[in-house]
């Protein structure tokens, strides 16, 4: 009887602790969910409100010095010209008078070719004066409008690292004491109940599988944060982002949309079903949920819902099978309002890799992440296009008033093809990558060339000698790195 009761007893306690641990779990997982979902709220809406006011400030403060400097610029070519014009009259004089005294001299007529020497010296010399002049203005003017925009860049770039670092500063300190303070509370329930608690916690943790904990994904998923910071180019944060993905999830790949149709970047965890995941190539029929996220620009979760006959968009992508009772989801990457990339994660094909708990979660807030990464990078070149764009301006105002303003005007045509075949290659760096290896990067990037040689052509007028060959030039030593066979059978300089 006495034995009977204590088996009562210790199910009672049993019972009791089970609830309490459950309770507490529910509790501190919602504390820490709450506290990283405000703080992403704030780190977003810091850096977007730092980044809108600092690109505003860029194009008054850009559109205010163009406005300044060029009636600067107009008001001392007008002032060179009056000089210039008054010295070669004063020369003219003085070389009419000399032509005179040399005349009486010798008691001859002067002849007309002495006083057209005398005439086509003093041009000379006046127009070397003005050629200094109109020089020391345009290098005063340049170096000005460098300074200026130097100037810009460095503000807006500190603002934006101070609204993200205080962001982040933030959301960590949350997330940590969120995560302290569980610790806190867990050690002081353990104190405090029977041995039992200890032997009860000992076998669930026995029993959890082999998935991460919820504090090791949480510590994972701010380390992945600040790496996706980090990156410093497009393809490094394509990179660590399925890395970070693929360590929470039992398999994870990354697409990135090319021309419409998606090519695969990188896979993690398929085996040799995706050996290679670069030849990967998805069209409307076999990408699944994954082209319906780039589509819709929106996440889309899956699981078997028993249809016999889905539309494509409701299915898996076709490298990607999972049995019953598991789940997937494909999240977009989105930069300025358009998907560039997509993320499939699901919790696995077979059972020797679990998926941590909230994995859902953790794929959705790190692709997030990694776009407004992604857009800061699109800032930041946007801040370097400004800069070439106004030393553009300072170029074209002296063009035609030195002795060489036809190089003058070929030069600043060269630089601006650079800049229009450079931002090509930034938003295309996979397909310049493919292209190189295949030799038909003309091919890939038909489209996108010609959208660069219009805007070319709108800014360069036709009657610039050798314009063709000067976009033409940049094509090669940009994109195809200086071999111009790596373009392809057509070229891109005169299609």
């Amino acid at each position: 009887m006495a034995r009977s009761l204590d088996d009562q007893i210790r199910e009672a306690t049993e019972t009791l602790t089970r609830q309490l641990r459950e309770r507490f779990d529910a509790e501190v997982a919602a504390a820490v969910e709450r506290t990283r979902t405000e703080g992403e709220q704030r780190l977003a809406h810091a850096v977007a409100t730092h980044q809108s006011e600092a690109e505003h400030k860029i194009e008054a403060a850009v559109a205010a010095v163009k406005a300044e400097l060029e009636p600067k610029l107009a008001s001392e070519r007008t002032a060179g010209r009056v000089e210039a014009e008054a010295k070669l009259g004063e020369e003219l004089s003085a070389a009419r008078a000399e032509s005179a005294r040399r005349a009486d001299a010798a008691r001859t007529e002067p002849t007309s070719g002495d006083v057209e020497s005398a005439v086509a010296a003093a041009r000379a010399e006046a127009k070397q004066v003005l050629e200094r002049q109109i020089e020391v203005s345009r290098v005063a003017a340049e170096r000005h409008l460098e300074a200026e925009v130097a100037r810009l860049k460095a503000q807006h770039d500190v603002a934006l690292e101070r609204a993200t670092a205080q962001s982040q500063e933030e959301t960590d300190r949350r997330v940590a004491e969120a995560v302290e303070a569980a610790g806190a509370v867990d050690s002081s329930d353990s104190s405090d109940v029977s041995p039992m608690w200890a032997e009860a916690s000992g076998s669930e943790a026995g029993e959890a599988g082999s998935g991460p904990s919820a504090q090791t994904v949480r510590r994972r998923g701010l380390d992945a944060l600040r790496r996706l910071d980090g990156a410093s180019s497009l393809s490094a944060l394509l990179d660590v982002l399925l890395a970070a993905v693929g360590a929470d999830v039992a398999r994870a790949a990354l697409v990135v949309d090319v021309d419409g149709r998606l090519q695969g970047w990188g896979a993690d965890g398929f085996g040799e079903s995706v050996a290679d995941p670069r030849r990967l190539k998805l069209d409307d029929e076999t990408s699944g949920i994954l082209g319906a996220a780039i589509a819709g620009g929106e996440s889309i979760s899956w699981a078997s819902n028993g249809h016999t006959d889905p539309a494509p968009a409701e299915t898996l992508p076709a490298f990607a099978q999972l049995p019953e009772g598991r789940a997937a989801v494909a999240v977009p990457l989105v930069v300025g309002g358009r998907s560039v990339a997509a993320v499939y994660a699901d919790d696995g094909g077979s059972r020797d890799r679990d998926a941590a708990t909230g994995w859902v979660e953790a794929v959705e807030l790190l692709t997030a992440h990694a776009s407004r990464c992604a857009e800061s990078m699109t800032a930041a070149r946007l801040v370097e296009l400004i800069g070439a764009s106004v030393d553009d301006v300072a170029a074209e105002t002296d063009v035609g008033s030195a002795s060489d303003g036809a190089n003058s005007q070929i030069e600043a045509a060269r630089r601006y093809a650079r800049l229009m075949v450079s931002e090509v290659k930034l938003y295309n760096e996979e397909v310049v990558r493919a292209g190189r290896e295949h030799g038909d990067l003309a091919e890939r990037l038909r489209d996108e060339i010609a959208h660069a040689r219009e805007l070319f052509e709108a800014r360069v007028p036709a009657s610039l000698a050798r314009r063709d060959d000067v976009f033409a030039d940049e094509v090669v030593r940009t994109l195809a790195d200086g071999d111009a066979r790596l373009l392809g059978g057509e070229s891109s300089g005169s299609s």
